[in-house]
């Protein structure tokens, strides 16, 4: 039994998907950005924080999902190991595409803002 646990232990921790505070940034260079004026780069941040706002309650929804189906798992155990790893089966395996593009996305606005601070732009 105990190395059951284990296993399910091993089987849910690489399973969970992150919450989007887990997630980190890509490295995105600022240079992306040199060649765009002061008002595209208002443009773009906005347009990059409204998407990256969209993901992160995806990705937080994601997790509390996969958190509550391995509190499920973990109570079965016990009683049931079939229906527990039936359980982890439904988990999605991790941090998925949306995780990729919002760390990509939250590279994108540091190197935005940081092009901002470059040509000393205006904030609205």
């Amino acid at each position: 039994m105990k190395k059951f646990a284990l296993v399910l232990i091993a089987l849910v921790a690489s399973g969970c998907a992150s919450s989007s505070k887990d997630v980190g940034s890509a490295y995105i260079s600022p240079a992306t950005y040199k060649n765009y004026s002061c008002e595209e780069l208002v443009e773009e941040g906005n347009y990059i924080q409204s998407r990256v706002q969209e993901l992160a309650q995806s990705l937080d929804t994601e997790a509390t999902k996969d958190v509550a189906q391995t509190s499920a798992a973990f109570i079965l155990v016990p009683f049931t190991a079939g229906l527990s790893l039936g359980i982890l089966g439904a988990l999605e395996g991790g941090d998925g595409p949306e995780a990729v593009e919002y760390a990509r996305l939250k590279g994108e606005y540091e190197a935005v803002r940081q092009m901002m601070s470059r040509k000393k732009c205006k904030t609205r």
